[in-house]
């Protein structure tokens, strides 16, 4: 027998074994299963499950490692080996609920970049509005000011700026190799506890609108070109902080180039959560509003997180009349398609009747695509008599194409929207749909996308970061909705490259103008392409946290492919390979562009990782 299939046996006696509790025979199968094939890579898993059981953590690491090697695509052999690779750093603590205290420290001893040393001399002159401010009194000119060129920095208060920052700062801006200076630039933050340790990082985004305007990253620090506020007829900032954001905004509504630096340069004193708003969040949220209003965003309220305890929640304007057309494709499953519908009737039963006082109205569109069990008829003619005229049930016996199907639906439908909704999907709470017709509508904005969680209440979908990782990244995958990571992102209005098009709402008009979805993607990536192309045309694509359906998709999907998506991967980077290699803005450039957790780049877990001091 060849040694690959002599392994495959010894591989398969191992498991029967280990199944019936004979471990020590189990161990000795799978040593000389790997013998005999140490490219196999099941062999390898199997012999590191054993030794984790038995609780020899390091030669279950040694074992997951060589899996690894072994079958490097492979998600569950890098899950498993992430797993036993943090056991040896972190005492246990699991990334679950996004990156702990002890996994930061971790980062922060081994893996953060150095800073240069504190003694390092500045080469640029530097403006320290904190500091330097009895010096520089006037906040309302430039022209009596002591420094005329050079880089305002705009430190918070109570904020502790790391040794050395400044000069890394310097040193950003001597290896770029754009031509340009920017006129404003942003970095990483972290808090630091009473007792003086770090924690709670935010690797903040590239800048877009809808996130900055929800959680705005420049209070702690923000670094300014002086001349470029001076020629812009800008003034200097007002002497109370609590004044700084209506002065960013004014300065943001000017266009400046700006440059984030990932690293962390700064710490964030300890923030008390106690569900009480503070009259400096009150008054950045009413500063936040006047400044929205002024640049013609029909907002309705603007107020502070309570949960969250920063950043804010945004409310837009519905007018009085709109019509909102409801695409549904299914195929049988009546299981599903039942729960789906009686969801709607639960959160959105007004705007079906034609009764919201927000103006929103609903139409129905099941798009029947060969369905045959008599359940899914049934089903439909009790919702026909329900609704009636507010219900179409189109039926379409071709082949499945997503694209298609919801193709041929937009084109008959009625409303100034669509929301394309897929069949196993379930609303969990009212007000999602106003929520997410309030972004729709706004001119600047292309697809809206909501939070779909897996039934345990995992995220499965809070927006589709576009270019990391293998061109399509799903950030804070199966995350708990109050997770913390990067700030709690996915709690907030946030822009994203692109949106699931399992529950996406967008203007009708805005999906005949780019020209329908891509029926050459019948399964996969469509969403992400129509998305690419909104962005191509400037719209901007976001997903909204008030929006939140259980999606019943497989946990277990990634593992398991479909025969097309090979072939629809294709032809993504083929139409647009450029763009797909592009993570700005949407994921922060310290975060980890392979796990969708949002840890750092360099914890032990990534692909590669080695102890590095």
């Amino acid at each position: 027998m060849p040694p690959t299939g002599e392994a495959r046996q010894l591989y398969q006696q191992a498991r029967q074994a280990s199944d019936q509790g004979r471990w020590q025979e189990a161990l000795e199968l799978l040593r000389n299963s790997c013998r005999l094939d140490r490219e196999l890579g099941w062999n390898w898993l199997e012999l590191g499950e054993l030794w984790r059981q038995r609780g020899e953590l390091m030669r279950a690491m040694v074992a997951y490692e060589a899996a690894l090697a072994a079958r490097p695509a492979d998600a569950l052999e890098l899950h498993r080996c992430t797993e036993q690779r943090l056991d040896t750093v972190a005492a246990g603590e699991r990334l679950t609920r996004g990156l702990g205290p002890v996994c930061y420290r971790h980062w922060l001893a081994q893996h953060e970049p150095a800073l240069p040393e504190q003694q390092t001399p500045l080469r640029q002159q530097w403006l320290s509005w904190r500091t330097d401010r009895r010096a520089c009194p006037s906040h309302t000119s430039w022209s009596d000011q002591r420094i005329q060129q050079g880089w305002l920095v705009l430190l918070e208060p109570e904020a502790v700026l790391r040794p050395g920052a400044l000069a890394a700062v310097e040193a950003a801006l001597q290896v770029r190799s754009d031509p340009w200076l920017p006129d404003l630039i942003s970095v990483d933050e972290d808090r630091l506890d009473p007792q003086g340790r770090r924690g709670d990082p935010w690797f903040k985004p590239d800048y877009t609108p809808e996130s900055f305007w929800s959680t705005p990253w420049l209070g702690t620090l923000s670094i300014w070109r002086i001349d470029w506020l001076r020629d812009r007829g800008l003034p200097p900032p007002p002497p109370d902080p609590e004044q700084w954001l209506a002065w960013q905004l004014q300065a943001l509504a000017v266009c400046p180039r700006q440059l984030h630096l990932g690293s962390i340069l700064v710490h964030q004193r300890p923030i008390q959560v106690t569900g009480l708003v503070s009259p400096a969040s009150l008054t950045q949220a009413r500063a936040l509003e006047a400044h929205l209003r002024q640049i013609g965003e029909v907002v309705t309220q603007v107020e502070p997180h309570r949960e969250r305890g920063t950043g804010f929640r945004i409310s837009w304007a519905i007018p009085r009349t709109c019509l909102c057309s409801v695409i549904i494709p299914s195929r049988d499953r009546s299981d599903l398609l039942a729960p789906c519908l009686e969801s709607l009737r639960a959160t959105a039963w007004a705007a079906l009747a034609g009764r919201s006082p927000a103006g929103l109205e609903l139409e129905l569109i099941v798009v029947d695509n060969g369905s045959r069990e008599q359940a899914t008829a049934e089903l439909l003619r009790i919702w026909q008599q329900r609704l009636g005229r507010r219900l179409t049930i189109h039926r379409d016996d071709g082949p499945f194409n997503w694209s298609r199907l919801n193709n041929v639906a937009a084109r008959q439908a009625r409303g100034e929207l669509l929301l394309l909704l897929n069949n196993d999907t379930e609303a969990t709470a009212a007000g999602w749909l106003e929520a997410m017709a309030g972004q729709a509508l706004r001119p600047a904005i292309g697809a809206v996308g909501a939070v779909l969680t897996y039934p345990d209440g995992a995220i499965q979908h809070a927006g589709i970061a576009v270019g990391v990782r293998d061109a399509i990244f799903h950030p804070y995958r199966r995350l708990p909705l109050d997770h913390g990571v990067h700030r709690g992102r996915s709690s907030y209005l946030t822009s994203w490259g692109a949106v699931t098009g399992a529950c996406m709402m967008l203007r009708r008009s805005l999906l005949a103008q780019v020209g329908w979805l891509e029926e050459a993607l019948p399964v996969e990536f469509n969403d992400v392409e129509l998305g690419l192309r909104l962005a191509q045309l400037g719209y901007r694509n976001v997903v909204v946290p008030e929006a939140v359906l259980v999606h019943r998709e497989s946990q277990s999907r990634d593992a398991y492919r479909s025969a097309s998506e090979a072939e629809a991967r294709q032809w993504m980077l083929s139409h647009w390979g450029p763009r797909l290699r592009q993570r700005q803005p949407w994921w922060p450039r310290q975060a980890s562009g392979y796990w969708e957790d949002g840890r750092p780049i360099s914890l032990p877990g990534e692909p590669g990782w080695r102890p590095t001091r």
